[in-house]
């Protein structure tokens, strides 16, 4: 915009707000056109975004979704981080992270079994975890507890790095394999898309 358009969306008169511009202009906040003498934001507006997004918190973003899933459908909702290739439930953070860094995290450790269903292959760990990129969520099948279903999406950074997952599980007897697939799971992907959506990723269109 112009000098006077400046001036009128500042509050200012002109020859304060050309003061202030010029001193914006030389730290780089503005930019001006040496052409058309018109004013665009600069390179630097950019860190005041990325001081934004980096004081969001992520556990404040997330409970109120986490607090409507657990009244939706009744069981325990919980959100999970990656340390190095130690987490409650590995699938649920790894399913976004491509094949080869999964074997770096992987390299060395064995994948002890918690029941009959647990996966403890890393070639079927892959493969499920291809199924879960394709399906967008995970599902545990009394892998880590008999009794106990539960299913986990993604949650990504402002640059589309997954840095969480959210986790709903629910009693077997309550909830079918079927019902956590159509019901359960697009629901859980939907709460950590908005929960990505507020740490400030856009993905690309």
């Amino acid at each position: 915009m112009g000098l006077s358009e400046l001036a009128e969306h500042a509050g200012f008169d002109k020859a304060t707000s050309h003061r202030l511009a010029r001193i914006l202009v030389r730290h780089g906040w503005l930019v001006q056109d040496e052409e058309t003498r018109r004013y665009r934001l600069g390179v630097r507006v950019l860190d005041l975004g990325f001081a934004y997004l980096a004081g969001l918190d992520l556990r404040e973003r997330a409970l109120p979704h986490m607090e409507r899933l657990g009244r939706d459908f009744g069981g325990s909702v919980s959100l999970a981080q990656l340390d190095g290739a130690d987490i409650v439930y590995l699938e649920r953070i790894l399913a976004s992270l491509p094949d080869a860094q999964v074997r770096s995290l992987l390299r060395g450790k064995k994948l002890q079994a918690q029941t009959p269903n647990t996966v403890t292959s890393i070639k079927q760990l892959l493969e499920q975890l291809g199924a879960i990129r394709a399906r967008g969520f995970a599902i545990n099948d009394e892998e880590t507890v008999i009794g106990l279903r539960s299913v986990a999406a993604t949650i990504r950074d402002h640059q589309g790095s997954p840095i969480a997952a959210l986790n709903v599980a629910v009693p077997t007897a309550r909830c079918t394999l079927e019902r956590l697939a159509s019901v359960v799971g697009p629901r859980v992907v939907q709460a950590a898309e908005a929960i990505t959506a507020e740490l400030g990723y856009r993905p690309p269109a």
